[in-house]
Protein backbone atom coordinates (compact mmCIF):
# COMPACT_ATOMS: atom_id res chain seq x y z
CA UNK A 1 0.00 0.00 0.00
CA UNK A 2 1.57 3.63 -0.71
CA UNK A 3 2.12 6.77 0.91
CA UNK A 4 0.49 9.95 1.13
CA UNK A 5 -3.17 8.46 1.71
CA UNK A 6 -5.67 10.27 3.94
CA UNK A 7 -8.65 8.95 5.65
CA UNK A 8 -11.39 10.74 6.96
CA UNK A 9 -13.13 8.85 10.09
CA UNK A 10 -16.71 10.54 11.50
CA UNK A 11 -17.82 9.28 15.07
CA UNK A 12 -19.57 10.63 17.93
CA UNK A 13 -16.45 10.01 20.68
CA UNK A 14 -12.82 9.46 20.41
CA UNK A 15 -10.49 9.02 23.33
CA UNK A 16 -7.24 7.22 23.14
CA UNK A 17 -5.29 5.14 26.35
CA UNK A 18 -8.83 5.61 28.49
CA UNK A 19 -12.66 4.38 27.50
CA UNK A 20 -15.60 4.94 28.42
CA UNK A 21 -17.42 2.72 26.19
CA UNK A 22 -16.73 -0.17 24.16
CA UNK A 23 -17.64 1.82 20.82
CA UNK A 24 -14.44 4.14 21.74
CA UNK A 25 -12.07 0.92 21.97
CA UNK A 26 -13.53 -0.35 18.92
CA UNK A 27 -12.62 3.07 16.96
CA UNK A 28 -9.55 3.58 18.18
CA UNK A 29 -8.26 0.42 17.17
CA UNK A 30 -9.44 0.77 13.90
CA UNK A 31 -7.79 4.13 13.43
CA UNK A 32 -4.47 2.68 15.36
CA UNK A 33 -4.45 0.10 12.10
CA UNK A 34 -5.21 2.97 9.25
CA UNK A 35 -1.86 4.59 10.55
CA UNK A 36 0.01 1.51 10.44
CA UNK A 37 -1.26 0.69 6.80
CA UNK A 38 0.18 4.26 5.56
CA UNK A 39 -2.63 6.25 6.22
CA UNK A 40 -2.62 9.81 7.54
CA UNK A 41 -6.05 10.33 9.87
CA UNK A 42 -8.03 13.20 10.08
CA UNK A 43 -11.04 12.25 12.79
CA UNK A 44 -14.14 14.47 12.83
CA UNK A 45 -15.67 13.64 16.68
CA UNK A 46 -18.60 15.16 18.23
CA UNK A 47 -16.69 14.73 21.55
CA UNK A 48 -13.25 13.73 22.72
CA UNK A 49 -11.71 13.87 26.08
CA UNK A 50 -8.06 13.96 24.35
CA UNK A 51 -7.58 17.66 24.01
CA UNK A 52 -4.46 17.11 21.68
CA UNK A 53 -3.27 13.96 19.80
CA UNK A 54 -0.14 13.14 18.51
CA UNK A 55 -1.61 10.49 15.99
CA UNK A 56 -4.58 12.15 14.44
CA UNK A 57 -5.66 15.62 13.04
CA UNK A 58 -8.76 16.18 15.35
CA UNK A 59 -11.20 18.21 14.70
CA UNK A 60 -14.76 18.59 17.31
CA UNK A 61 -17.46 18.79 14.89
CA UNK A 62 -19.83 21.68 15.23
CA UNK A 63 -22.99 23.26 13.72
CA UNK A 64 -21.07 24.44 10.62
CA UNK A 65 -19.13 21.18 9.70
CA UNK A 66 -19.82 19.61 6.26
CA UNK A 67 -21.82 16.29 6.27
CA UNK A 68 -21.82 16.38 2.51
CA UNK A 69 -20.12 12.98 1.57
CA UNK A 70 -19.93 14.35 -2.11
CA UNK A 71 -17.16 16.89 -0.38
CA UNK A 72 -15.91 14.73 1.94
CA UNK A 73 -14.60 12.10 -0.66
CA UNK A 74 -12.62 15.26 -2.69
CA UNK A 75 -10.33 15.67 -0.21
CA UNK A 76 -9.55 11.88 1.10
CA UNK A 77 -8.91 8.50 -0.09
CA UNK A 78 -10.94 6.83 2.45
CA UNK A 79 -14.09 8.06 4.18
CA UNK A 80 -15.51 5.70 7.74
CA UNK A 81 -18.69 6.30 9.46
CA UNK A 82 -19.18 5.15 13.13
CA UNK A 83 -22.79 4.03 14.16
CA UNK A 84 -24.42 4.86 10.44
CA UNK A 85 -23.87 8.79 11.41
CA UNK A 86 -23.50 10.02 8.15
CA UNK A 87 -22.80 8.11 4.64
CA UNK A 88 -19.48 7.30 3.94
CA UNK A 89 -17.22 4.44 1.96
CA UNK A 90 -17.59 2.01 4.92
CA UNK A 91 -19.29 2.28 8.48
CA UNK A 92 -18.70 0.61 10.91
CA UNK A 93 -22.65 0.23 13.09
CA UNK A 94 -22.59 -0.64 16.58
CA UNK A 95 -25.94 -0.36 17.69
CA UNK A 96 -29.23 -2.29 17.48
CA UNK A 97 -31.70 -0.27 15.03
CA UNK A 98 -34.49 1.43 16.96
CA UNK A 99 -37.15 -0.58 15.73
CA UNK A 100 -35.49 -3.56 16.83
CA UNK A 101 -34.95 -2.33 20.64
CA UNK A 102 -38.88 -1.77 20.75
CA UNK A 103 -39.65 -4.91 19.44
CA UNK A 104 -37.48 -7.07 22.01
CA UNK A 105 -38.46 -4.63 24.84
CA UNK A 106 -41.63 -2.45 24.23
CA UNK A 107 -41.30 -1.05 27.62
CA UNK A 108 -38.56 1.30 26.19
CA UNK A 109 -41.49 1.99 23.58
CA UNK A 110 -43.80 2.97 26.03
CA UNK A 111 -41.28 4.41 28.22
CA UNK A 112 -40.21 6.82 25.29
CA UNK A 113 -43.96 7.65 24.23
CA UNK A 114 -44.64 9.06 27.39
CA UNK A 115 -40.90 11.75 27.33
CA UNK A 116 -42.75 12.15 23.24
CA UNK A 117 -39.33 14.45 23.14
CA UNK A 118 -37.21 11.55 23.95
CA UNK A 119 -38.99 9.69 21.30
CA UNK A 120 -39.21 12.45 18.32
CA UNK A 121 -35.30 12.47 19.06
CA UNK A 122 -34.68 8.80 18.80
CA UNK A 123 -37.30 8.56 15.79
CA UNK A 124 -35.59 10.93 13.77
CA UNK A 125 -32.03 9.88 14.12
CA UNK A 126 -33.51 6.45 13.34
CA UNK A 127 -35.06 7.79 10.27
CA UNK A 128 -31.17 9.32 9.46
CA UNK A 129 -29.53 6.19 9.89
CA UNK A 130 -32.28 4.13 7.78
CA UNK A 131 -31.25 6.81 5.04
CA UNK A 132 -27.20 6.74 5.82
CA UNK A 133 -27.60 2.55 5.69
CA UNK A 134 -28.86 2.85 2.11
CA UNK A 135 -26.84 5.26 0.82
CA UNK A 136 -23.33 3.76 2.18
CA UNK A 137 -21.79 0.99 0.22
CA UNK A 138 -20.38 -1.31 2.82
CA UNK A 139 -21.47 -1.83 6.34
CA UNK A 140 -19.59 -4.04 8.87
CA UNK A 141 -21.42 -5.37 12.31
CA UNK A 142 -20.31 -7.49 14.94
CA UNK A 143 -22.30 -10.05 14.87
CA UNK A 144 -25.21 -11.88 12.62
CA UNK A 145 -27.89 -10.31 15.28
CA UNK A 146 -27.28 -7.23 14.02
CA UNK A 147 -26.82 -8.13 10.70
CA UNK A 148 -30.34 -10.04 10.58
CA UNK A 149 -31.56 -6.50 12.18
CA UNK A 150 -30.26 -4.29 9.76
CA UNK A 151 -31.77 -6.46 6.64
CA UNK A 152 -35.07 -6.74 7.96
CA UNK A 153 -35.45 -2.96 9.42
CA UNK A 154 -32.91 -1.07 7.21
CA UNK A 155 -34.13 -3.09 4.14
CA UNK A 156 -30.75 -3.41 2.47
CA UNK A 157 -29.10 -6.84 1.09
CA UNK A 158 -27.17 -8.72 3.39
CA UNK A 159 -24.37 -8.58 0.04
CA UNK A 160 -23.79 -5.33 1.71
CA UNK A 161 -23.44 -6.13 5.45
CA UNK A 162 -19.83 -8.25 6.14
CA UNK A 163 -20.05 -9.64 10.04
CA UNK A 164 -16.19 -9.41 11.67
CA UNK A 165 -16.53 -10.07 15.35
CA UNK A 166 -14.47 -7.79 17.65
CA UNK A 167 -11.01 -7.94 19.65
CA UNK A 168 -9.85 -8.71 23.15
CA UNK A 169 -6.58 -8.29 24.69
CA UNK A 170 -5.27 -11.19 25.72
CA UNK A 171 -4.30 -11.98 29.37
CA UNK A 172 -1.31 -13.69 31.05
CA UNK A 173 -3.67 -15.82 33.10
CA UNK A 174 -2.50 -19.01 31.78
CA UNK A 175 0.76 -18.81 34.10
CA UNK A 176 -1.98 -18.67 37.12
CA UNK A 177 -2.36 -22.32 38.41
CA UNK A 178 -5.65 -21.41 40.23
CA UNK A 179 -7.21 -20.44 37.27
CA UNK A 180 -8.99 -23.71 36.35
CA UNK A 181 -10.57 -24.06 39.83
CA UNK A 182 -13.85 -23.73 40.82
CA UNK A 183 -14.38 -20.97 44.00
CA UNK A 184 -16.57 -22.48 47.43
CA UNK A 185 -18.59 -20.79 46.98
CA UNK A 186 -19.10 -20.11 43.47
CA UNK A 187 -18.52 -16.73 42.19
CA UNK A 188 -20.73 -15.60 39.31
CA UNK A 189 -19.75 -11.42 37.60
CA UNK A 190 -22.01 -9.35 35.96
CA UNK A 191 -20.93 -6.04 34.23
CA UNK A 192 -24.33 -3.92 34.25
CA UNK A 193 -23.79 0.02 33.83
CA UNK A 194 -27.32 -0.20 32.21
CA UNK A 195 -29.05 -2.41 34.51
CA UNK A 196 -31.80 -3.12 32.95
CA UNK A 197 -30.72 -3.33 29.43
CA UNK A 198 -27.95 -5.29 30.69
CA UNK A 199 -30.43 -7.56 32.35
CA UNK A 200 -29.43 -6.84 36.11
CA UNK A 201 -33.09 -8.09 37.13
CA UNK A 202 -33.64 -10.94 35.44
CA UNK A 203 -29.99 -12.15 37.18
CA UNK A 204 -31.52 -10.67 40.34
CA UNK A 205 -34.37 -13.04 40.10
CA UNK A 206 -32.89 -15.91 38.61
CA UNK A 207 -30.23 -16.03 42.11
CA UNK A 208 -33.54 -15.53 44.17
CA UNK A 209 -34.82 -19.04 42.75
CA UNK A 210 -31.05 -20.08 42.95
CA UNK A 211 -30.80 -19.25 46.53
CA UNK A 212 -33.23 -21.56 47.05
CA UNK A 213 -31.23 -24.25 45.78
CA UNK A 214 -27.67 -23.32 47.42
CA UNK A 215 -26.96 -21.19 50.70
CA UNK A 216 -23.27 -19.92 49.47
CA UNK A 217 -23.09 -18.29 45.89
CA UNK A 218 -22.03 -14.94 45.19
CA UNK A 219 -22.74 -12.86 42.96
CA UNK A 220 -20.52 -9.45 42.32
CA UNK A 221 -22.32 -6.91 40.17
CA UNK A 222 -20.63 -3.82 38.63
CA UNK A 223 -23.01 -1.12 37.86
CA UNK A 224 -23.45 2.74 38.03
CA UNK A 225 -23.43 4.73 41.17
CA UNK A 226 -26.55 3.77 43.30
CA UNK A 227 -27.55 7.47 43.17
CA UNK A 228 -28.52 6.47 40.21
CA UNK A 229 -30.90 3.25 41.02
CA UNK A 230 -31.65 3.52 43.88
CA UNK A 231 -33.86 1.25 44.43
CA UNK A 232 -31.67 -1.51 43.30
CA UNK A 233 -30.68 -2.38 47.16
CA UNK A 234 -33.88 -2.28 48.28
CA UNK A 235 -34.82 -5.14 45.58
CA UNK A 236 -31.61 -7.34 46.93
CA UNK A 237 -32.69 -6.69 50.40
CA UNK A 238 -36.53 -8.21 49.66
CA UNK A 239 -35.59 -10.94 47.63
CA UNK A 240 -32.75 -12.36 50.49
CA UNK A 241 -29.77 -11.56 48.38
CA UNK A 242 -27.63 -9.24 51.10
CA UNK A 243 -25.05 -11.81 51.89
CA UNK A 244 -24.85 -13.18 48.34
CA UNK A 245 -25.04 -9.69 46.15
CA UNK A 246 -21.82 -7.47 46.46
CA UNK A 247 -22.32 -4.17 44.52
CA UNK A 248 -18.81 -2.78 43.02
CA UNK A 249 -17.95 0.47 41.20
CA UNK A 250 -17.10 1.31 38.10
CA UNK A 251 -13.62 -0.35 37.00
CA UNK A 252 -10.49 1.59 35.60
CA UNK A 253 -8.93 -1.43 35.26
CA UNK A 254 -11.33 -4.79 35.10
CA UNK A 255 -8.34 -7.31 35.77
CA UNK A 256 -9.05 -7.97 39.16
CA UNK A 257 -13.08 -8.58 38.58
CA UNK A 258 -12.08 -10.82 36.11
CA UNK A 259 -9.53 -13.13 38.44
CA UNK A 260 -12.03 -12.65 41.39
CA UNK A 261 -15.18 -14.72 39.26
CA UNK A 262 -15.73 -18.25 38.04
CA UNK A 263 -18.62 -17.20 35.84
CA UNK A 264 -19.28 -14.30 33.78
CA UNK A 265 -22.82 -13.37 33.52
CA UNK A 266 -24.69 -11.71 30.56
CA UNK A 267 -28.47 -11.99 30.86
CA UNK A 268 -29.12 -9.09 28.16
CA UNK A 269 -32.06 -7.90 26.37
CA UNK A 270 -29.86 -6.03 23.75
CA UNK A 271 -26.65 -5.95 23.09
CA UNK A 272 -24.63 -5.97 19.11
CA UNK A 273 -21.57 -8.09 21.16
CA UNK A 274 -20.85 -7.00 24.29
CA UNK A 275 -17.20 -6.62 24.67
CA UNK A 276 -16.90 -7.87 28.21
CA UNK A 277 -17.87 -11.50 26.93
CA UNK A 278 -14.19 -11.97 25.21
CA UNK A 279 -12.80 -9.71 27.77
CA UNK A 280 -14.15 -12.48 30.69
CA UNK A 281 -12.61 -15.50 28.23
CA UNK A 282 -9.68 -13.97 27.86
CA UNK A 283 -9.72 -14.57 31.56
CA UNK A 284 -10.46 -18.45 31.58
CA UNK A 285 -13.51 -17.27 32.55
CA UNK A 286 -16.97 -19.12 31.29
CA UNK A 287 -19.67 -17.13 30.14
CA UNK A 288 -23.57 -17.46 30.44
CA UNK A 289 -24.89 -15.61 28.29
CA UNK A 290 -28.33 -14.36 26.47
CA UNK A 291 -29.22 -15.50 22.95
CA UNK A 292 -30.09 -12.10 22.37
CA UNK A 293 -26.56 -10.58 22.54
CA UNK A 294 -24.41 -10.85 19.78
CA UNK A 295 -21.12 -12.41 21.08
CA UNK A 296 -22.96 -15.64 21.09
CA UNK A 297 -22.03 -15.90 17.90
CA UNK A 298 -18.56 -17.09 18.97
CA UNK A 299 -20.28 -19.40 21.88
CA UNK A 300 -20.58 -23.06 21.47
CA UNK A 301 -23.31 -24.50 24.56
CA UNK A 302 -21.67 -26.57 26.97
CA UNK A 303 -18.12 -26.31 25.32
CA UNK A 304 -16.40 -22.90 25.77
CA UNK A 305 -19.49 -21.21 27.99
CA UNK A 306 -23.00 -21.97 28.50
CA UNK A 307 -26.21 -20.40 26.19
CA UNK A 308 -28.99 -19.40 27.49
CA UNK A 309 -32.49 -19.19 25.40
CA UNK A 310 -33.60 -15.67 25.74
CA UNK A 311 -35.70 -16.09 21.89
CA UNK A 312 -39.21 -17.15 24.86
CA UNK A 313 -41.26 -15.46 27.54
CA UNK A 314 -39.48 -17.17 30.75
CA UNK A 315 -35.59 -15.74 30.37
CA UNK A 316 -35.44 -15.73 34.29
CA UNK A 317 -35.92 -19.37 34.38
CA UNK A 318 -34.50 -20.31 31.97
CA UNK A 319 -31.13 -18.42 33.23
CA UNK A 320 -31.66 -19.58 36.54
CA UNK A 321 -31.66 -23.39 34.72
CA UNK A 322 -28.42 -22.27 33.21
CA UNK A 323 -26.70 -20.63 36.60
CA UNK A 324 -27.53 -23.67 38.28
CA UNK A 325 -26.17 -26.15 35.54
CA UNK A 326 -23.50 -23.84 36.48
CA UNK A 327 -23.23 -24.43 39.76
CA UNK A 328 -23.07 -28.78 39.38
CA UNK A 329 -20.03 -28.41 36.72
CA UNK A 330 -17.10 -30.45 38.67
CA UNK A 331 -13.78 -29.30 38.62
CA UNK A 332 -12.95 -31.50 35.93
CA UNK A 333 -15.67 -29.91 33.14
CA UNK A 334 -15.13 -26.45 34.48
CA UNK A 335 -11.44 -26.69 33.55
CA UNK A 336 -12.12 -28.05 30.20
CA UNK A 337 -14.67 -25.00 29.54
CA UNK A 338 -12.40 -22.47 31.21
CA UNK A 339 -9.72 -23.42 28.41
CA UNK A 340 -11.98 -23.49 25.68
CA UNK A 341 -13.33 -20.28 26.70
CA UNK A 342 -9.36 -19.01 26.23
CA UNK A 343 -8.98 -20.16 23.28
CA UNK A 344 -11.66 -18.69 21.91
CA UNK A 345 -10.61 -15.38 22.82
CA UNK A 346 -6.56 -15.61 21.18
CA UNK A 347 -8.67 -16.18 18.15
CA UNK A 348 -10.23 -12.73 18.13
CA UNK A 349 -6.95 -10.13 18.92
CA UNK A 350 -7.95 -6.71 18.80
CA UNK A 351 -5.24 -6.35 15.70
CA UNK A 352 -6.92 -9.39 13.94
CA UNK A 353 -10.13 -7.61 13.74
CA UNK A 354 -8.68 -3.87 13.00
CA UNK A 355 -6.67 -5.65 10.14
CA UNK A 356 -9.56 -6.94 8.93
CA UNK A 357 -12.01 -3.97 8.99
CA UNK A 358 -9.08 -1.59 7.08
CA UNK A 359 -8.76 -4.33 4.34
CA UNK A 360 -12.31 -4.77 4.01
CA UNK A 361 -12.92 -0.91 3.85
CA UNK A 362 -10.07 -0.71 1.29
CA UNK A 363 -11.53 -2.73 -0.95
CA UNK A 364 -14.83 -1.40 -0.47
CA UNK A 365 -12.95 1.90 -2.22
CA UNK A 366 -11.93 -0.63 -5.10
CA UNK A 367 -8.38 0.12 -4.56
CA UNK A 368 -5.87 -2.80 -4.83
CA UNK A 369 -4.46 -3.43 -1.63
Amino acid sequence: MGNNLKAAVIAAEYNEGVFFGGGEKVNFYIIKELINQGFSVDVYAGVSYVKSSSIVNLFIRDKNFDVNYDNLVKNYDLVISFNLEYPADISLAHNHSFAYQTEKNPFIAFFECVFSKSYKKRIKKSKKAIINAQKTPKIVVSSNIVKEDYVKNYNISPDKIKVIPLGTDISNESANPETHVKSNPVVFGLCARKFQKKGGYIALFAAYKLKKLYKNFKIRIITDKISKNPILPIIIGLLGLKKNIELLPLQNDMSNFYRSIDFFLMPTLKDAFGLVVLEAMAFYKPVIISSLCGAVDIIKDDINGIVSNFNHDNKIDNFFDKMNKAMKLNENDYKLMSIEAYKTAVKYPWDKFAHQFVDYAWGAKDVEV
